[in-house]
């Protein structure tokens, strides 16, 4: 593993490359966290410094980890892809699809996950 400043000048590099603002990481080892740096600013209008509690918006970046738990769920045998959703997220009971044209009838776990995937594939 490179060293804590290589991993640094990574960061700093792909952020001015990629043009964001500013954001925060960690390095995770063991369950710890074993250096966590921040830069950067929170946005363009404030030019306040990046702090530790500074909130980002992350979008669909969780959907990769969502559709991962739904899949290891599954292989656990703790859920059924093709189950509706509501069988194991009872307020999900009254949600209905936003659009007229949707082919389920219900929400199931299954095109969920996909769509999680596929989502997460485009913005590679």
């Amino acid at each position: 593993m490179p060293g804590f400043a290589q991993v640094q000048r990574i960061f700093d590099d792909w952020r001015l490359t990629n043009h964001v603002p500013g954001l925060v990481y960690g390095i995770v080892a063991n369950g710890e966290v074993v250096s966590a740096h921040r830069m950067g600013v929170q946005d363009l209008r404030s030019n306040r410094t990046v702090t530790p509690d500074t909130l980002f918006r992350i979008a669909s970046m969780s959907n990769a980890f969502t559709a991962l738990a739904i899949l290891k769920l599954r292989d656990d045998g703790k859920v059924t892809l093709e189950a509706p959703a509501e069988d194991y997220v009872p307020q999900m009971r009254r949600w209905f699809h936003p659009f007229s044209d949707s082919l389920l009838d219900e929400i199931v776990a299954a095109p969920l996950a996909e769509n999680m995937l596929i989502d997460c594939d485009r913005s590679t």
